[in-house]
C-alpha cells in the first residue's frame, strides 16, 4: 500500500472525507456489537467511546483494504488541545480540555509562517442521546450544552484552526425525531441555529446531520459541525418475559413494523 496523496488543495476536506468515512464504519461496527455497556462503568473504565476506539481500529483496517492505500495517521482518545502554536504565552484553560478523540493532519497546504495552518487536529465529541436509563439528566440537552456549545466556547474551543468537526451521537432509547426536536429547541434557546438533515442523509442506521455554527472569538468562522448519529436502541430496550415475547410474536402479522426516521432537509 502507498500513502494517501493529499494534494495542495482542499487537503483538509479530504482528511475530512476519509475521516467520516472510517467513522461511519466504526458506528456500524459498534452498532452491530452484541454487548455494550449500559453505563459509564468507572470501576473497569468500559465505556461506548472505549468500545468504538477498539472498532476504529478494525475500520480503519477495512477502509485502507478498500482503497488500497494507508493512512497516515489514526484517532487518539481523550488528549488535551493542542496549545496555539503562533502564541508563546502562558498555558490557557481551553488546553486542559479534552475532546473524546482528535485526529491529527500535518496540512501541506498551510502557510509555513503559521503552524497553525499545518498542524491541524480534527475534533470529536460523542454523547449519550435518547431518555436516560437512569432518568436522572436530560441527555439531549447535554448534547447541546456540554457537546455542541465546547465548539463555540473560549472554555474549551474545540476544533480550534480547523474549518469543522464532528459529533457522535449514541442513540440509546426514545424516537429519533422527539431527540432532534428537543435538540434543536435547546440550540434555539442557545441562540444556536438547527440541526439539518444532510445531504448524505442515513444509511446503515446511521443518520447524518449538519450544522454550521458562527463562533466570532474562534477561527476559522463559521464551523461545520458534523453529526453522526448512530441507532443503539436495541442495546437497551427491556427484555421482554416470555409471557411478553409470546403475545408480541403473535400480533406480528397484525401489527404494522415502525417505520424509519425520515427527517426533513431545510
Amino acid at each position: 500500500m502507498s500513502q494517501p496523496l493529499i494534494g495542495n488543495k482542499n487537503s483538509w476536506s479530504n482528511f475530512e472525507k476519509y475521516v467520516l468515512e472510517i467513522f461511519n464504519i466504526a458506528l456500524v461496527m459498534l452498532q452491530e456489537n452484541t454487548s455494550l455497556p449500559i453505563e459509564e462503568d468507572s470501576v473497569t473504565g468500559d465505556s461506548l467511546n472505549r468500545q468504538l476506539d477498539i472498532c476504529l481500529s478494525h475500520a480503519a483496517l477495512k477502509w485502507e483494504q478498500i482503497h488500497e492505500t494507508e493512512i497516515p495517521t489514526s484517532p487518539s482518545p481523550n488528549l488535551r488541545q493542542q496549545p496555539d502554536l503562533s502564541s508563546d504565552e502562558i498555558m490557557h484553560d481551553y488546553e486542559r480540555t479534552k475532546p473524546d478523540f482528535q485526529w491529527t493532519l500535518k496540512d501541506r497546504s498551510g502557510n509555513s509562517d503559521n503552524l497553525n495552518s499545518i498542524y491541524k487536529s480534527y475534533a470529536i465529541e460523542c454523547k449519550r442521546i435518547g431518555k436516560d436509563i437512569s432518568s436522572r439528566r436530560n441527555l439531549n440537552k447535554e448534547y447541546v450544552s456540554k457537546g455542541i456549545l465546547r465548539f463555540i466556547t473560549n472554555s474549551h474551543r474545540y476544533g480550534q484552526f480547523t474549518s469543522s468537526g464532528l459529533m457522535i451521537g449514541y442513540v440509546q432509547s426514545s424516537d429519533l425525531q422527539v431527540i432532534l426536536d428537543e435538540i434543536n429547541t435547546t440550540a434555539i434557546s442557545s441562540t444556536l441555529p438547527e440541526l439539518v438533515i444532510s445531504p448524505q442523509g442515513s444509511e446503515q442506521s446511521i443518520s447524518r446531520l449538519d450544522h454550521k455554527l458562527q463562533r466570532p472569538d474562534i477561527e476559522p468562522s463559521p464551523l461545520e459541525l458534523r453529526h453522526l448519529w448512530v441507532d443503539l436502541r436495541h442495546h437497551y430496550e427491556p427484555k421482554k418475559t416470555s409471557a411478553e415475547k409470546n403475545e408480541s410474536d403473535s400480533k406480528k402479522q397484525k401489527v404494522q413494523k415502525p417505520k424509519s426516521l425520515k427527517m426533513k432537509s431545510k
